[in-house]
């Protein structure tokens, strides 16, 4: 009966210890999550009509194109990294309109002084597959 115990303890170890191994692997790690965590601002945008700061916390109304630099100024202080995560709509645009919606993105957010823009794909995972950088 003894024996019994030590060996279901011994298996509950390895398991415990095996299911920790695991979940240890779960969390991804990477740039592309550094990016996300280290942002001064996380935008959402699903299109021009449709755009959402996500960091810094509490400013998840949408908004337009023509009110993006005023958002973006008034949402952050420091302007080291701007994380722009595409949505899945965007990446069923035609590849020239996707490309110019990006290449018009960073332009606006280099203009306000970011020093570094990624941009990254919505994918329902985190972190989000990069991009650009």
């Amino acid at each position: 009966m003894r024996t019994k115990i030590v060996a279901w303890c011994l298996m509950l170890i390895v398991g415990c210890t095996a299911t920790l191994r695991a979940e240890d692997k779960l969390i991804p790690s990477g740039r592309a999550e550094e990016q996300y965590l280290k942002a001064d601002v996380v935008l959402y945008f699903d299109g021009p009509d449709a755009i959402q700061i996500e960091r810094p916390e509490g400013q998840r109304e949408a908004f337009t194109l023509e009110v993006f630099t005023a958002k973006v100024a008034k949402a952050t202080k420091e302007r080291k990294l701007a994380v722009v995560i595409m949505s899945k709509v965007t990446r069923m645009w035609p590849d020239d309109k996707f490309k110019a919606a990006i290449d018009d993105l960073e332009a606006r957010l280099k203009a306000q002084g970011f020093a570094k823009v990624a941009i990254h794909l919505a994918s329902g995972t985190f972190p989000t597959p990069i991009y650009r950088e």
